[in-house]
């Protein structure tokens, strides 16, 4: 579906005369749409057992084709000096404090850290920076149509190689009693998929204007989110619904409205034997929460040791053979105050900037919200911040921002000029 024109409410307080409306639809150029094509396979991961062994990580086949999109057209990216878009940046200082602690405390990086936390987040910064600036461009429905589609797509195709057929002869599945999508890792997949969801019901309408697809579509994220029985993505999701009831100010008519829908689908699920087979796997796993309290223990005591400068990008790994598997205990591990201090900007900015939208984009102020709230909630039980959906929730939320800013700051009579095809 093609973006519509859209007409922006201004803000409460500001008279009708100051309305900026969109005329025509932005146009559509070659960067745009290998960045689209990027973005439907941006869930995607392919293992390869000698590249994995060589630097311990997997080749997602959306990085190289976003590098194409910005090989085919450098000068479409554009920077723009916003809070919420400073944080990219503010990731690789972070990371660059890390390494250089790093490489003073041992002497060297190891393979994964170059690789996977450096060169990483580089991958990271541009995905953002990338969704950015086509979204301030007017092309938010588009992204968004496509990231699900994606996550759809991606997730069904999974599903069947998980239980039936090899349609995915490069994904090795490690865990067979959970579903881990094209993430590999059932709790990653978790946090992917919650945030799917929260879209889908703040954004759905937009994304997919036919009831059918829109439907089948939900249905498919529930279920796939359901399978991966990951108990941060459940409580990340519960979270955001929170979050964003209380952000729209509903009235108790569709607090209880809500509240039987949820209490029905419990029901439901406890028919199937869902609830039961879910709450035996979750009493048959090795006591994770308490390894992990574990492994943070053993990071704050290497925090100590280090008398508070933190003990370098990739050192806890190297010294236990384990992440710590909380990101913010991460920050502060190995990269002491600088990483806390960019931690809190990492969850504190997006919230703000996305409540700011809603005068402007309720629907999709709501979604990028919640989706927002899932992954703050979800990084207490996984390294979140090398979720590459969480940077384009950010780069989305930074070019809204920036593009009601500009709007705002235009003369009540401009006209917005067309968008160049490049």
């Amino acid at each position: 579906m093609a973006d519509a024109a859209l007409a922006y409410p201004q803000p409460r307080g500001e008279p009708p005369s100051a309305a900026v409306v969109h005329a025509e639809r932005p146009q559509r150029g070659v960067a745009l749409k290998i960045f689209l094509v990027a973005l439907f396979l941006m869930p995607l991961q392919i293992d390869v057992d000698s590249f994995r062994e060589a630097i311990d990580t997997r080749i997602p086949p959306g990085d190289l084709v976003l590098l194409v999109a910005v090989l085919a057209a450098p000068t479409v990216v554009k920077f723009r000096r916003t809070p919420t878009m400073l944080l990219p940046l503010g990731l690789l200082v972070a990371l660059g404090y890390g390494a250089v602690v790093a490489l003073l405390h041992a002497g060297d990086l190891s393979n994964h850290s170059v690789v996977v936390k450096l060169l990483g987040a580089v991958v990271l910064v541009v995905w953002c920076l990338v969704t950015a600036t086509h979204v301030a461009r007017g092309h938010e429905l588009i992204v968004m149509k496509v990231w699900l589609a994606g996550m759809v797509f991606w997730g069904f195709a999974a599903w069947l190689d998980w239980k039936y057929v090899n349609v995915l002869p490069f994904q090795d599945v490690k865990i067979t009693s959970r579903f881990g999508g094209t993430q590999y890792d059932p709790n990653n997949a978790g946090a992917a998929y919650a945030v799917a969801v929260v879209v889908m019901w703040r954004y759905g309408r937009r994304a997919f204007p036919r009831r059918w697809v829109r439907v089948l579509a939900s249905v498919w994220l529930l279920v796939a989110f359901a399978l991966t029985l990951s108990r941060g993505g459940f409580i990340g999701l519960g979270v955001a619904v929170a979050v964003v009831l209380l952000a729209t100010r509903v009235g108790m008519t569709r607090w209880l409205r809500y509240t039987v829908a949820a209490m029905v689908g419990l029901a439901a699920l406890a028919a199937t034997g869902f609830i039961a087979s879910a709450v035996d796997d979750f009493q048959s796993r090795p006591d994770n929460v308490g390894q992990r309290g574990n492994l943070i223990g053993d990071g704050l005591d290497s925090l100590a040791d280090s008398y508070g400068v933190g003990i370098g990008l990739g050192t806890f790994r190297v010294e236990y053979g384990e992440i710590i598997h909380n990101t913010a205990i991460w920050f502060l591990v190995e990269m002491s105050i600088i990483g806390v201090i960019y931690f809190i900007a990492l969850c504190v900015v997006p919230f703000q900037s996305a409540i700011r939208l809603r005068p402007y984009d309720r629907d999709l102020a709501l979604a990028l919200l919640g989706a927002h709230v899932v992954m703050v909630v979800a990084s207490v039980g996984i390294e979140a911040v090398y979720q590459r959906n969480w940077w384009v929730i950010i780069g989305v939320i930074g070019g809204a921002g920036a593009r009601h800013e500009a709007q705002m700051r235009r003369p009540a009579d401009a006209v917005p000029a067309r968008s160049s095809r490049r």
